[in-house]
Parts: structure tokens; sequence; C-alpha cells
């Protein structure tokens, strides 16, 4: 569950109807562990878990479900990292794809949307 420290990056996933939670792991120096994602149910049901890459400072997180992925703003690398998901709708670690987002100059990011009906991420700097 959220540490409520506002540190904590969640999703929700449609087709796997469930909340996936990203909470600070404070390590250092960041990146280097892999991220844990908490899976829980709309009745915070704990659903399980699963280890997600490393990513340096992920602050932004959302879900997108036009494309059946889980992106992640690495703002330490300039990162956009897309998980994509399996047959159940829950993220697949073995599915990372790390697009380059140096060229559009997101200096702070605060947060970040999807638009469900066109697909269009809007990241809040």
């Amino acid at each position: 569950m959220p540490d409520g420290t506002g540190r904590d990056k969640a999703g929700f996933s449609p087709e796997a109807n469930a909340f996936l939670l990203l909470a600070d792991q404070n390590e250092e120096p960041p990146g280097e562990q892999p991220a844990n994602l908490l899976v829980i149910s709309p009745y915070e049901e704990s659903i399980g878990s699963l280890q997600l890459p490393a990513i340096s400072s992920p602050i932004n997180m959302a879900f997108d479900s036009l494309g059946n992925r889980l992106l992640l703003f690495d703002t330490e690398n300039q990162e956009l990292v897309a998980v994509g998901t399996g047959e159940d709708g829950l993220p697949e670690p073995a599915l990372v794809n790390r697009f380059d987002a140096g060229q559009f100059g997101i200096q702070n990011p605060q947060g970040m949307a999807i638009d469900q009906d066109s697909g269009m991420l809007y990241i809040l700097d």
C-alpha cells in the first residue's frame, strides 16, 4: 500500500482489474536494484508482485490501456520505459522497451497521464 510520503507510483490495468503500485525503495545508488511492482485488487487484496528491471528515479507511472503497457518515466536517464502486458493484463518484465525522451527537454516531471481515447501521453513538467 502507499507509504503516505507521496513518493509512491501507481497505475490501473483495466484488463487485469488490478492496481499496480511501485513504491519508493530508497536505494543507494538509485537504479541498481530491480523495482518491485505490487499488484492489488480493487478490494485492497494483494494479488502478487512482479520484479521490473532497474529504473532510476521512476517519478511518474501510468497504464496505457490502448497499448496494453505500463509506462514509467525514468527522470535520471531521460527515458520513457514501456513494459508490455501478458494475456492476463499484467506487466511482463521480459517485455521492456526504453525510449530516449531527452529531445523533449523534460526538466521536472510532476505527473503523467494517458488520454484513453487517443492514447496520447501527457507529462506535467
